[in-house]
């Protein structure tokens, strides 16, 4: 174990900044980073940020100072003083290098990135944090057991996934972060499925609101190839499981959510596999996706199963969405002949 290493950047009194990707799995790397330093008896300032590709100029954009800074589930910027990730696009534009932290692009989860460095601190409770991590595996890398799951309430994951569907606020998230790494018996009570009564709410009404835009959904897509595709109707709750709950034997959905009426303007075109087709031509869709930016946007990237890409108009996103469909058909096509 690198001790040296260990010692200069956790065992010390300091502010840190921890920047954090706003999904599931993000907000509960940053619940581990900072109850490593809690479980230890580290007295530090923590401040919380939470990070998203729309992001445009992460990467060459001056953070401000702190101690420590911190970047989990998301790509890594050169001020890091920690960096855990597990998307293919990890690095950004930048080359691989030594980091303190860890970077595992086969990871599940950045969660399961941050429990498997052996350089990391000890949490006071090993197999709570190990069970924690399992529901986060599950939940980021689709490894439900069906299309229902991940809208089952009795699921922890599913539960605080649908809270987050229903208020993806800074507010909200960072108060969900504090209470897990403050208060362990919150975080015991999820291994129970038992979720904090600041999320019960939250994740009931997006539910009910969910299984109206499921209805809403059905009468909107499109079928053809074993791809659906469709523009996220408006108006209404939508998840990206729709599609293979609607067309189970889809192996791909190719999407438009159209957000030209915010400011500023965009539209975000995702694509992603069927997580439970047995078979399909396995596309690299991080590889489908990045070879397209439009003006200073990001470019697209991804996992290898699911990714996405933002331009500001819609005219730019259908036509990149009747492209995609294109090249995943002939993919598909092919891989029929020889089944």
């Amino acid at each position: 174990m690198n001790y040296e290493w260990r010692n200069k950047i956790y065992m010390k009194k300091q502010k840190v900044d921890i920047y954090y990707h706003s999904d599931l799995d993000g907000i509960f790397s940053a619940v581990m980073i900072a109850k490593m330093y809690v479980d230890n008896g580290v007295d530090c300032k923590f401040q919380f940020f939470p990070v998203n590709y729309d992001n445009k100029d992460w990467q060459t954009r001056e953070l401000p100072k702190a101690d420590a800074i911190v970047v989990v589930d998301f790509i890594f910027h050169k001020q890091s003083s920690i960096f855990y990730d597990h998307h293919l696009s990890g690095w950004g534009e930048v080359e691989p290098c030594e980091v303190n932290g860890k970077y595992d692009a086969t990871a599940s989860s950045c969660c399961q990135v941050i429990l498997s460095d052996p350089n990391r601190l000890r949490f006071k409770d090993e197999r709570l944090m190990q069970q924690v991590v399992a529901g986060i595996n599950i939940c980021d890398s689709a490894q439900y057991v069906s299309a229902d799951e991940p809208y089952n309430m009795n699921k922890w994951y599913s539960a605080i996934r649908m809270s987050l569907l229903e208020d993806g606020s800074a507010g909200y998230m960072e108060e969900l972060i504090k209470l897990f790494v403050y208060h362990t018996p919150s975080l015991a009570a999820l291994i129970r499925n038992m979720i904090p009564d600041i999320s019960v709410w939250r994740a009931h009404k997006v539910n009910f609101l969910m299984e109206k835009g499921y209805r809403v959904f059905n009468t909107c897509y499109e079928y053809n190839n074993r791809i659906v595709s469709f523009i996220v109707p408006p108006y209404v709750k939508f998840d990206r499981y729709f599609p293979f709950r609607a067309e189970t034997e889809a192996m791909y959905t190719v999407y438009v959510r159209d957000s030209t009426w915010a400011t500023p303007p965009k539209c975000y075109i995702s694509v992603s596999k069927n997580p439970w087709a047995l078979k399909d031509p396995n596309v690299n869709i991080k590889e489908l996706l990045e070879v397209y930016q439009f003006g200073e946007n990001s470019p697209g990237g991804g996992h290898v199963d699911v990714g996405g890409l933002v331009t500001d108009a819609l005219a730019d996103a259908l036509t990149t969405q009747k492209e995609l469909i294109k090249k995943l058909s002939l993919a598909v096509a092919e891989f029929e002949k020889v089944q």
